[in-house]
């Protein structure tokens, strides 16, 4: 069997392929017109600390390894603070009606950030702590991705908004490292799966990459559209 630490590298690098990095990488617009995807993000950024607070650890950890998963959450449920910071720095908080925000978050063009989150409870909820490292793992995957190219253009931008990024800045990355906070790069390949139990795994993992895609394809949409 193929580990699942080399499964989880070659899905990345495809990720990181999509359209949407390329445009962000290369566009020549203003820094907060290139960036301008962040308020779309909301729903899931928020969501995902709730998610990382009440679904993905486990109430009575017994083992080490479900210690392991409750020690990654905690830190991951912290990072929203973050992003609501950007969106001060970068001007997106505007005087805007409840009403209105609500009803942008909830509509139909944004429901892939939305899905994304329910996708994922449905996929981490009632796993064993091994299933759930791997989940974990591959949320960390996309992350690292992510947040490895958007630091790039963030740090590269010659405008002191950039600078001052911490949920798109080089403060989110260091968090961000690819794997289980508090783990080794083995730990994934360290479990002994049956058979049966590598393919449910694998096909966990594809299921997270896929809700990821959607994601992204939602924020590339609509730049595109805005035709930034």
């Amino acid at each position: 069997m193929e580990k699942l630490s080399t499964y989880l590298q070659e899905l990345k690098h495809n990720f990181e392929q999509h359209p949407f990095f390329n445009y962000i990488k290369t566009s020549d617009g203003p820094i907060n017109q290139r960036l301008r995807f962040l308020p779309e993000m909301a729903h899931f950024v928020m969501s995902f600390s709730d998610l990382n607070k009440y679904v993905l650890p486990f109430v009575n950890p017994s083992t080490d390894l479900e210690i392991a998963v409750n020690m990654h959450a905690l830190e991951d449920a912290n990072h929203s603070m973050w992003y609501i910071s950007d969106l001060d720095t970068m001007g997106f908080n505007e005087n805007v009606s409840t009403t209105k925000n609500i009803s942008y978050l909830w509509s139909d063009e944004l429901a892939p950030s939305r899905i994304l989150t329910y996708e994922l409870v449905g996929i981490i909820k009632n796993k064993p702590a091994e299933a759930r490292l791997a989940i974990i793992e591959a949320i960390e995957a996309t992350g690292n991705a992510f947040f490895s190219i958007l630091t790039t253009v963030t740090g590269t931008a010659a405008s002191p908004v950039a600078a001052k990024l911490k949920y798109l800045g080089a403060l989110h990355l260091s968090h961000e490292t690819g794997h289980t906070i508090g783990s080794n790069d083995n730990l994934l390949d360290s479990i002994n799966f049956t058979d049966s139990e590598y393919l449910a795994v694998r096909h966990d993992i594809d299921k997270t990459f896929a809700a990821f895609y959607k994601f992204i394809d939602q924020l590339y949409t609509h730049l595109i559209d805005q035709k930034l």
